[in-house]
């Protein structure tokens, strides 16, 4: 099995992008472990989902081209600080967090600043979480290093960065009135386009080792970067294709000019045909240089891809070691058997932080209806240690996806997918969809799956880790449906009491 995804891996697409994430070149001051630090108490008040892209929507929807500065409020405020006049250098957008500030997890962080990218470069909510990710990434691992922004900016970036707040600190509490985080943009940026905002300027080596050290190597996050590269190059071909056949064009009709006799043109004439060619000329060289670059990506991914394939064989090996280091050496081992393996991720309903603590989900019967709260306990003893103020979580079945625990929990008398901190095990965003307070929850492929309603209806929604919206079914359900996987397909009874395939991608009915 791992062979084979070895291979499957080696025989994706090839993407495009120039990457050495060598320890030897990394710059010997940074610390490229980036574990962020998020408010762990009780909270006032818990935004939902809703109200917090709004943030981020309510500015991008003041976005335009030219050099200006937006704002929520005077909160929070983005600079887009371009200059088209001036060809060395990056353009960027900086991201200011004001004193009053109020954002203190990394996850709300991201979901204001995907909401920003998706209003103002019209960016799909995927393409804009995975920026998000990579952006805070970026300016924590380059956090008050002014220097490396210098020689990378230009002078309109430059003239709003200080050496105590570039960047983005690990700390939460920084944030309010320390935070100038910068998203690189190309020339030119303009909503619409995948590489509005550079994705291979992200892609520093020092990021890059920063998701190296996760646990799992941020393989799954580095992949789906090489996926947008795949898809900006796709798009930089298809221009260059119409550049190109523009540019036959008017080289034709150029010739046909210079083919007539000198002494029938006038001066004039002369001048405008010479003026053309140097104009031709400089298009064909401008073009055989983004036609070199293409190919000199095409070399350098092969590089990323040999080390996906060595750190996916890594977390592999790792695996493997771990299911042989739980096998008793005294248990004599069974014999092999062909089962089919299920694509629902399994996720067991108490999750082991450490070896002394487990968590553990505390039922009571309110009304006839069964609701918990989670607790941490003793591992050993089952003593209860610290248990959350949530006290209103429906079902009996909690995930941990992406860091945190979702689960369905009471939001004001709603049912609501709620993300829980692993830590303090408080509420972080409640989703803004009202969900059945007997759903299943599951996940499968890195999504949430439960049932929510729309208008009279119930149907199954597909969530982000995030608790954003992706898709819904196609057919109304019942609200507690059984949910099952097989293959490419999720299985669900109907509101008439029929079972449906569903696509797990679209949701619709095949």
């Amino acid at each position: 099995m791992k062979r084979l995804i070895l291979v499957l891996l080696m025989c994706a697409p090839l993407s495009l992008v120039a990457l050495d994430v060598a320890r030897d070149e990394l710059s010997p001051y940074i610390d490229t472990t980036i574990e962020f630090q998020n408010y762990e108490g009780p909270r006032e008040v818990i935004q939902t989902l809703e109200e917090i892209r709004g943030i981020g929507e309510f500015i991008g929807a003041q976005f335009v081209p030219e050099p200006g500065t937006f704002s929520y409020f005077g909160r929070y405020t983005v600079i887009h600080a371009v200059d088209p006049t001036i060809d060395v250098g990056l353009d960027a957008d900086i991201m200011l967090l004001a004193e009053d500030a109020r954002v203190d997890h990394i996850n709300n962080l991201r979901t204001i600043l995907s909401a920003y990218l998706e209003t103002a470069y019209e960016y799909s909510l995927a393409d804009s979480r995975l920026l998000a990710e990579y952006i805070t990434i970026y300016n924590a691992v380059f956090r008050r290093n002014l220097e490396f922004f210098e020689g990378r900016y230009k002078a309109v970036v430059l003239q709003h960065l200080s050496q105590e707040n570039v960047g983005l600190s690990v700390l939460y509490s920084d944030w309010p009135g320390g935070t100038e985080m910068v998203i690189p943009l190309r020339d030119g940026a303009r909503p619409g386009r995948l590489d509005a905002v550079g994705p291979r300027e992200l892609l520093e080596p020092e990021v890059i080792a920063s998701l190296r050290d996760r646990p799992d190597m941020g393989i799954d996050t580095r992949r789906d970067m090489v996926d947008l590269l795949e898809r900006v190059i796709d798009e930089t071909v298809a221009e260059i294709e119409v550049e190109r056949a523009e540019i036959e064009t008017e080289a034709e009709e150029l010739a046909e000019l210079e083919r007539q006799p000198p002494e029938e043109l006038s001066p004039e004439e002369r001048e405008e045909i010479v003026a053309q060619r140097e104009a031709v000329e400089r298009r064909q060289a401008e073009l055989a240089e983004r036609e070199e670059a293409v190919e000199d990506l095409t070399e350098d991914v092969r590089r990323l891809r040999d080390e996906l394939a060595d750190d996916i064989e890594t977390v592999l090996d790792r695996e493997e070691e771990d299911a042989v280091a739980a096998v008793p050496a005294d248990e004599e081992e069974p014999e092999a058997e062909v089962v089919e393996e299920p694509t629902e991720d399994p996720t067991p309903a108490a999750i082991a932080p450490d070896p002394e603590r487990t968590v553990y989900m505390l039922v009571r019967r309110e009304n006839g209806v069964v609701v918990g709260r989670l607790a941490r306990v003793d591992a050993a003893t089952g003593e209860e240690t610290h248990r959350s103020s949530l006290d209103t979580v429906y079902g009996r079945r909690f995930l941990e996806l992406e860091g945190n625990y979702i689960l369905i929990a009471n939001d004001a008398g709603t049912p609501r997918l709620t993300q829980v901190d692993t830590d303090s095990l408080e509420p972080i965003v409640f989703g803004d969809q009202e969900i059945a307070a007997g759903s299943m929850l599951t996940t499968s492929g890195g999504a949430v799956f439960a049932v929510m309603r729309e208008g009279n209806a119930w149907y199954l929604g597909r969530f982000t880790a995030g608790l954003e919206l992706l898709e819904r079914s196609s057919v109304a359900v019942d609200p507690d449906t059984y949910i099952h996987f097989s293959g490419p397909r999720v299985y669900v009874q109907a509101s008439d009491g029929s079972v449906r395939p569903l696509n797990q991608t679209n949701m619709t009915t095949e």
